[in-house]
């Protein structure tokens, strides 16, 4: 397979995807990316544990007593995610400040790869579950997390995405001093891609979550992967959307019926892969209609992942 062939797994991506990112973010992806094009290295496995080793002395600390409820869940859900679960990981373990206690799950829906063990290894909390009954896989997901979270503020995002090290303490500093606040908001910059190149597609999203906030006009075009708000506030609206597509965006809707939103300085901006936007826009246009997210598998056949 060379690099002008149409159709590219995730690994090809990871290989050869440009990242457009700031440098802390870099690091993330190159160590990642160095890691896992090193696969059939005999030496694989012992750098693996020697990074999920790291990771999870730094999210022990983070976590703190594990007899005391922390402060902060974070859910994440996770489909054969093995090859971008440690860069969300390695980042969240980075954050400065822990306020009373951060937890990780990491809800693992059908996959048949090493996500939920990686994630164990890293010492993330982590829910398994097969996809037995015709259910919105990735809203499910949220919604056994959501029942799972011991935090009394939820953080919600996705496997393929790095955050900031200030990221827990600036994207919740709005909803712990004001209670009027339902539901604080960052943005979500890809930092690869193939239909829009990152420098154009994270402004024009950007645009549009906040035309969705004020006016709820974009449908569900813009990903809403990057929130906090208190867990009692996703059950007063009746939990998590059960619906396959724009999930994110109908709880932003609900969340702002019963209080204020706010949207977050650029110190909570994450980091997002751009690997559903790597087919072309012909195909992402077809298959986006069947609902979901799609994007080329290692088999090089589009997947559903939802």
């Amino acid at each position: 397979m060379n690099e002008r062939d149409p159709i590219r797994n995730q690994t090809i991506i990871a290989e050869k995807g440009k990242v457009s990112a700031p440098e802390w973010t870099k690091k993330i992806i190159e160590r990642n990316r160095n890691l896992w094009k090193n696969k059939s290295c005999c030496n694989f496995e012992d750098h693996l544990n020697f990074w999920t080793n790291e990771i999870s002395s730094k999210l022990n600390r983070l976590r703190g007593d594990e007899n005391i409820n922390p402060k902060f869940s974070i859910v994440v859900p996770a489909h054969n995610e093995e090859e971008y679960i440690l860069q969300l990981l390695e980042s969240i373990s980075n954050q400065k400040n822990n306020n009373g206690g951060i937890e990780i799950i990491v809800v693992v829906n059908d996959s048949n790869d090493r996500t939920a063990e990686i994630s164990r290894k890293c010492g993330a909390k982590v829910i398994e579950y097969k996809q037995d009954k015709p259910y919105p896989p990735v809203a499910y997901a949220r919604q056994i997390g959501l029942e799972e979270a011991k935090g009394e503020i939820i953080l919600s995002t996705d496997a393929d995405i790095i955050v900031g090290e200030n990221w827990v303490e600036k994207i919740t500093q709005p909803i712990m001093e004001d209670d009027n606040v339902s539901v604080t908001i960052g943005d979500v910059n890809h930092y690869d891609g193939k239909l829009l190149h990152p420098t154009l597609l994270n402004p024009i999203n950007k645009i549009l979550r906040r035309c969705e906030i004020v006016f709820k006009t974009n449908k569900g075009l813009v990903a809403f992967s990057n929130i906090a708000t208190k867990r009692q506030n996703i059950i007063d609206v009746n939990g998590w959307p059960q619906k396959n597509v724009a999930e994110d965006t109908i709880l932003i809707r609900r969340l702002i019926s019963i209080g204020n939103p706010v949207i977050t300085n650029k110190e909570t901006t994450v980091w997002s892969s751009g690997r559903r936007s790597m087919i072309s826009y012909k195909d992402f246009i077809a298959n986006s209609r069947k609902g979901g997210d799609h994007f080329v598998d290692k088999d090089g056949k589009l997947k559903i992942t939802r």
